[in-house]
């Protein structure tokens, strides 16, 4: 079989039909997401229980890929970060300034 486009493209032999996904986004199992050490400890505890728990917590998700994300809005620029410290990925941008901070904090990427 020839399979032709405007005399540009052309494809000679068999040609497969479009694949399906093995996995439709729909049915992606969402990562494990914890936010509770915000709740564990505040900036005005002690340094050394701040950082205690902050081992603690690590502990427990020490099998999975940690990335850490953070947004920011004020008079100024609005902007949003993250981090994935064992990949060494660092990325950082701006936004623009009709950004509510609510969005900004919870689409970073």
């Amino acid at each position: 079989m020839t399979l032709s486009y405007a005399g540009k493209v052309s494809l000679k032999g068999p040609v497969a039909p479009p694949a399906l996904a093995p996995l439709l986004p729909w049915e992606a199992h969402l990562p494990p997401v914890d936010i509770s050490l915000h709740s564990a400890v505040s900036r005005s505890d002690p340094a050394l229980l701040q950082r205690s728990m902050l081992l603690k917590f690590l502990a427990q998700w020490s099998a999975f890929l940690h990335n850490y994300t953070d947004g920011s809005k004020s008079t100024g620029p609005t902007g949003a970060g993250f981090i994935v410290p064992d990949l060494k990925v660092e990325q950082a941008f701006a936004l623009p300034d009709v950004s509510v901070i609510d969005w900004v904090e919870f689409n970073i990427p």
